[in-house]
């Protein structure tokens, strides 16, 4: 099957599959819940309220959709294995490669346009002296939703385990995010000596590890909202671009690598 035509079959079935498992209500959940915490939050503060709630609703908007795709991209990929539609899918001239393709590209629209569209609603929390923070949280934001669907395509089609498959995409996400953070810690431990050799290898360890994790702890960052000073020192668009466009393209390829060794 030409590859256009695989990946239009499988935009359809990805929407289909969005709209029938009641994605866009889950978002629309998370929205209520979000304003809603962050209204009654900021009405507790006694000073910088609308900076409580810009906070507030900029975190758990991040953490919310970040889970909500984990679980949809993972949760749907697994049911197709185990329901053995999966098979039906690949006997109609269906390559392994345009399935995976495919189906990233479909989780990914959805999960930039829910990006988006929360993005659109941080614009309301935001002050006209902001805009140039809320233009890069946004298209980091996009980014980070980009990966976060590639991370998800990975483990889903590499467990093909709903619980196993969620657990290790949730723990990748969460080292990727404080990875930095781990390793500025190790730098200069309290209470050892920097020149042992076990701070030196854990140093080592953790110098490893970042080869192999995207930097999502440069993504997405709630003071580049709240401190205009903190753009001076964030990365470039195009720098975070870059490092979204090289991890995720790596991600779905160890994908198709994988799922081209698996017995089905």
């Amino acid at each position: 099957m030409p590859l256009h035509k695989a990946l239009r079959a499988l935009l359809g079935l990805t929407w289909t599959e969005a709209w029938r498992g009641q994605l866009f209500f889950l978002l629309l959940l998370l929205v209520l819940v979000v304003e809603s915490l962050a209204w009654f939050m900021a009405s507790m503060a006694i000073t910088e309220s609308s900076e409580i709630r810009l906070a507030i609703c900029a975190w758990l908007y991040r953490c919310g959709l970040v889970f909500i795709v984990l679980v949809h991209v993972i949760g749907n990929l697994v049911r197709e294995v185990e329901s053995g539609f999966l098979h039906v899918l690949l006997a109609h001239s269906l390559s392994r490669t345009q399935y995976v393709i495919g189906r990233f590209v479909g989780f990914a629209l959805i999960a930039l346009g829910a990006a988006l569209a929360i993005s659109g609603l941080l614009a309301l929390h935001t002050p006209a002296t902001g805009l140039s923070g809320l233009l890069l949280w946004s298209a980091s934001f996009m980014l980070e939703m980009l990966l976060v669907t590639a991370i998800a395509v990975f483990f889903a089609l590499g467990f093909a385990r709903l619980l196993p498959a969620l657990l290790a995409a949730c723990t990748f996400y969460v080292v990727a995010r404080l990875l930095d953070v781990i390793r500025a810690m190790a730098q200069s431990p309290i209470g050892q000596d920097p020149n042992s050799m076990s701070v030196a290898g854990s140093r080592w360890v953790l110098d490893g590890l970042a080869w192999f994790t995207p930097p999502l702890g440069a993504y997405t960052r709630t003071d580049w909202l709240l401190l205009p000073d903190s753009l001076a020192t964030a990365p470039s668009a195009l720098t975070l671009l870059s490092w979204a466009i090289a991890a995720s393209c790596l991600l779905v390829t160890a994908a198709i690598v994988d799922f081209h060794g698996h017995e089905l």
